[in-house]
């Protein structure tokens, strides 16, 4: 299944994490995305831009990079994150293993990125 990679979103790869980074609205519409997932069936996998996202009980190591397998619940974890990110109530950058929902965290971190534009003068 195949989820929309809202225009604005850039997919940024970084030695510890695949990071999403774009505006507070861009990451808004990224997260409402990212909601579907909650309802998906075990084993149900889906593709974000470059990203493999699974739901399943189970976080295996040794996934490839940019696949990442994770409980419904914990993708919702990771949506509301989000969210708080494009509100400003989190940090920005932002990735899931620093909120510690899991263990053993992710090998290989999934986080966001707030780009605030500037204000015209």
């Amino acid at each position: 299944m195949v989820l929309e990679l809202p225009k604005g979103i850039q997919i940024i790869e970084l030695p510890h994490a695949m990071r999403f980074k774009g505006d507070a609205a861009s990451i808004e519409r990224l997260e409402s995305e990212l909601r579907i997932i909650q309802h998906s069936s075990f084993e149900q996998k889906y593709t974000l831009g470059s990203i493999t996202l699974i739901v399943s009980d189970e976080l295996p190591y040794a996934l490839r990079k940019g696949t990442y397998q994770m409980p419904r619940d914990a993708w919702n974890v990771l949506a509301s994150k989000f969210m708080e990110v494009a509100m400003s109530l989190e940090d920005s950058p932002f990735d899931f293993n620093d909120c510690g929902y899991l263990y053993p965290p992710l090998e290989f971190d999934l986080g966001v990125e707030l780009v605030v534009k500037p204000n015209p003068h």
